[in-house]
């Protein structure tokens, strides 16, 4: 497929509302509360957050889970590392099926 340069923009712009539109739709499927942004970025980057509030984990379980996916890609910072095994955890966590 052969783009017009004056299409380009538009593609863009599509590309931006559609991403934005998607994250928006996955972060209101998170509980509020410390490290969902951390969670919403890191998770559905990559799959439907659904995969991920289907599971429930104790913290030890979420964060063997959380080491996995950074291994796979997932950008998670030692910074938010804590707060995002934390995060799922609470929400997530075994006592909450």
């Amino acid at each position: 497929m052969i783009l017009r340069r004056s299409s380009i923009p538009f593609v863009c712009a599509a590309v931006v509302l559609i991403t934005t539109a998607a994250v928006a739709a996955t972060d209101a499927r998170l509980p509020e509360g410390p490290g969902q942004a951390q969670v919403g970025k890191a998770c559905a980057g990559c799959h439907d957050l659904g995969v991920v509030t289907g599971q429930h984990y104790d913290a030890e379980k979420w964060g063997q889970v959380v080491d996995t996916m950074v291994d796979r890609g997932a950008e998670v910072s030692d910074a938010d590392y804590a707060p995002v095994v934390a995060y799922l955890a609470k929400n997530f966590g075994p006592e909450k099926k």
